[in-house]
């Protein structure tokens, strides 16, 4: 798994943000290549969407972020609705594979 690392020494942008919900159970994600960071959090159904070769499946309750020049692209219908955002970050996004450190105090639900 590969974790995030949002750095906030500086503002984040916002370039635009939205609810999209799917027009049909036939509905497939549009092919493009991202030019900015996109957060992708679900609220209903199941998005099958893929970031250059590594394809995800998206359910109710989770997130997706995938960084600028990703090439993503649905690869499979999806009957779904979720928020999405597309932001800038300054300081960029560090990225590890290494399992994410908890905050003290952190409980699982």
């Amino acid at each position: 798994m590969t974790a995030f690392k949002l750095l906030v020494d500086k503002p984040v942008h916002l370039e635009m943000t939205g609810k999209f919900v799917a027009p049909s159970a036939e509905w497939i994600h549009l092919s493009r290549i991202l030019q900015d960071y996109e957060l992708i959090v679900m609220t209903e159904g199941v998005l099958y969407l893929a970031g250059d070769n590594q394809q995800f499946v998206v359910s109710k309750g989770e997130y997706l972020l995938l960084p600028p020049l990703t090439r993503q692209y649905g690869y499979k219908s999806s009957d779904c609705s979720f928020y999405w955002l597309h932001f800038h970050a300054a300081n960029g996004i560090q990225t590890t594979t290494e399992h994410p450190r908890r905050p003290p105090g952190w409980k699982n639900m």
